[in-house]
């Protein structure tokens, strides 16, 4: 789960974070059903099972994300204008106000490959791009798990391979943050050892997509983070001027958040992609080309 960050002891009341997937549990959790885009999910039928040759070459794949980082997406946005300029008015006074998109943004394959590194959904989707491109069925998971020592379910997104007649969960997110992570062969050997799953938002791969898209999980906390807009303008408004705003001065608030929310707002909407099956990409030159390495140096 994303969560916001500290820097230092800078007064809360100047800092404001569009934190979007904190509460997608409760949202997901009250829809009812699935939402299936594909139009009829891979029966067992047309799963093969990995071949010896093929887990050796994943594995020394999953291995070489030992050498990536975890980069999570936060974006500082700069909220100038008309609106800040009138709200600046409102408070009597210049602001220092920091304020963070935190959200997903979906990364390519290359992309991942380029800056070595991303958050969970583009290790995920890079490592379904990889697993795909050697003839091994995978797809990337959207869900939530919760570890032994988790107070509360984390929103996350790792990979699954078809193995042994069903989905077995591998997480190449977990070696990229613990670097010495968990063996390969643990995960398809001993996969009751994974934090328990809580839900399952979506899965996909480059053909079918089950689930709710993401991007509609994040427009389902619309109204949230537009309060949430609100809220912080109003700190902001009652420390400044020590006092309470008056019922004019609310609705003057109210008006200027719509601002800081729609320049927020579409920095979200910038980094969910309209069908995530068109991250999946088994053909991407670069991750065939990173691959050929891997067999390299694998002979050498």
């Amino acid at each position: 789960m994303k969560k916001a960050r500290k820097k230092g002891r800078r007064d809360k009341s100047r800092k404001f974070y569009f934190l979007i997937t904190a509460l997608a549990i409760v949202i997901v959790g009250s829809l009812m059903g699935w939402l299936l885009l594909a139009q009829e999910e891979k029966s067992i039928s047309t799963l093969k099972e990995p071949t010896k040759a093929q887990l050796v070459l994943l594995e020394k794949v999953y291995n070489e994300f030992r050498n990536f980082q975890y980069i999570p997406d936060v974006f500082p946005m700069e909220w100038e204008g008309y609106w800040r300029e009138r709200f600046e008015r409102l408070c009597g006074r210049k602001l220092d106000l920091e304020i963070t998109v935190e959200t997903d943004y979906y990364q390519i394959p290359s992309e991942t490959l380029k800056r070595r590194g991303g958050d969970c959904e583009d290790l995920a989707i890079l490592f379904v791009s990889i697993a795909k491109n050697l003839g091994i069925s995978a797809r990337a998971v959207s869900g939530s798990y919760q570890g032994p020592r988790d107070p509360k379910p984390l929103n996350h997104h790792w990979t699954e391979i078809y193995y042994r007649g069903k989905w077995q969960i591998v997480d190449p997110t977990l070696l990229v943050i613990r670097k010495k992570g968990i063996p390969f062969k643990k995960f398809i050997d001993n996969p009751e050892e994974y934090p328990t799953i809580i839900r399952i938002y979506c899965k996909y791969d480059d053909k079918v997509i089950e689930g709710i898209l993401p991007r509609e999980r994040a427009e389902a906390e619309k109204e949230r983070v537009k309060k949430e807009a609100f809220d912080f303008l109003q700190n902001v408004f009652r420390n400044k001027r020590q006092r309470e705003p008056s019922e004019i001065e609310l609705k003057e608030i109210s008006l200027i958040s719509e601002d800081l929310f729609k320049k927020g707002w579409a920095v979200v909407q910038a980094g969910y992609p309209e069908d995530p099956r068109t991250l999946i990409q088994p053909d991407n030159p670069e991750v065939k080309s990173w691959i050929e390495k891997i067999k390299s140096s694998s002979k050498g």
